[in-house]
């Protein structure tokens, strides 16, 4: 029990450190391309690290998801979010292979299939299907996750339009 108490512990102070890092990263790559504003962009003098990205995912937004103790939703909602995702990700690899097709790769995965004058990646298909069946899982079976992250997606695409309309790139 101790030794799978700690393994646990560990795996999961991994996980989360690795969630917390990827975020700032995203955050710090996106004001980059003028997806969110400049100010998550900027470095810490000392530690050159985006420091409010960190502030923000590490600090703000975790205590307010933790303050309500509801850790059920709050892993569904990971599992929204992390399939979706992931999701996301094949579609795009797939998407890539469709529009640039004779397109040089450093790699290019396989096993692969054409079809119709397309390279098909079968990892990014077959994950594709895996990931969107397990969102859709957690779509159906959540309903306060379903609304909840359906709200959180169109309120972070309305934001997105409207920051985008103000720089005058939409």
């Amino acid at each position: 029990k101790i030794y799978v108490g700690l393994l646990a512990a560990t795996i999961l102070f991994i996980a989360t450190n690795a969630g917390v890092i990827g975020a700032s990263r995203i955050t710090y790559a996106m004001a980059g391309y003028r997806q969110l504003p400049a100010a998550f962009r900027k470095l810490h003098p000392k530690f050159k690290t985006p420091w409010l990205s960190l502030v923000v995912f590490a600090g703000f937004v975790s205590i307010l998801v933790l303050l309500p103790g509801k850790t059920n939703f709050l892993s569904t909602m990971y599992s929204f979010g992390a399939m979706l995702s992931f999701t996301v990700a094949h579609a795009a690899v797939i998407q890539l292979r469709r529009k640039r097709p004779n397109e040089e790769l450093a790699f290019r995965a396989r096993p692969n299939f054409n079809w119709r004058g397309v390279n098909w990646p079968l990892f990014a298909v077959i994950g594709g299907a895996g990931t969107t069946l397990s969102w859709l899982d957690v779509v159906i079976q959540y309903p306060s996750t379903r609304y909840a992250g359906m709200a959180w997606l169109a309120f972070g695409f309305a934001v997105y339009v409207v920051y985008r309309r103000r720089l005058g790139l939409s």
